[in-house]
């Protein structure tokens, strides 16, 4: 069987376990963290996807989609954080559904634990997400959705709270090219030696 069929059937394994078996009774967070500062049109910046549990509760097996303006920002990639750990991860890149460049959400972003693994608890790193910015926007916001996390019960935990970030998109730098700052250099330089020789012959006049 190939590798996108069994990720599939893992996407849907999540989901109908989600949709049919008791939500717990505690809450976890599940929040996005963008970049410190402004990000330039035409550059890549990643989003952490930051979870933390409650009430001795805990992660096996997790998927969320995320919201964003497609007019200023595009999807690229996405990675498994440090929250679970890697050697009990059922694969080793992370699943998500279909993205084509103009969508304005990347959704069914999702991984499991595997075999007999225990689930986390606690707080941490559980994914990164990619994306390419577009255009200048003074506030993109980016928020998360449509999450659900299972225990390692497949239970499904209960009142998930979804925070959004937000990030400034600055224009392309201009910035000129080595050789052009060269040229212009040479050309104030010799306008300078000419400056100075005329106020000397003005002088000497």
């Amino acid at each position: 069987m190939r590798l996108a069929t069994l990720k599939a059937h893992l996407l849907w394994i999540l989901t109908i376990a989600a949709l049919s078996l008791p939500v717990g009774a505690t809450a976890a967070t599940i929040s996005l963290q963008g970049p410190a500062g402004p990000v330039s049109a035409g550059s890549s910046f990643l989003v952490n996807v930051n979870v933390a549990t409650a009430g001795g509760e805990n992660i096996w097996a997790y998927q969320f989609d995320i919201l964003f303006d497609p007019a200023v920002l595009r999807f690229t990639d996405a990675t498994d954080g440090t929250f679970l750990p890697v050697a009990d991860l059922a694969f080793a890149t992370l699943t998500w559904a279909p993205y084509t460049p103009g969508d304005g959400a990347i959704t069914g972003i999702s991984n499991s634990l595997s075999g007999s693994a225990p689930g986390v608890s606690g707080a941490g790193l559980l994914a990164q997400v990619q994306f390419l910015a577009l255009a200048p926007s003074s506030l993109s916001f980016l928020a998360p959705f449509n999450t659900f996390l299972l225990n390692d019960s497949l239970d499904q935990l209960g009142g998930v709270t979804e925070t959004g970030t937000q990030v400034q998109i600055t224009a392309a730098d201009s910035v000129p090219e080595p050789g052009t700052c060269a040229l212009l250099g040479v050309g104030l330089a010799v306008a300078a030696i000419r400056f100075l020789s005329a106020s000397s012959s003005r002088s000497h006049s």
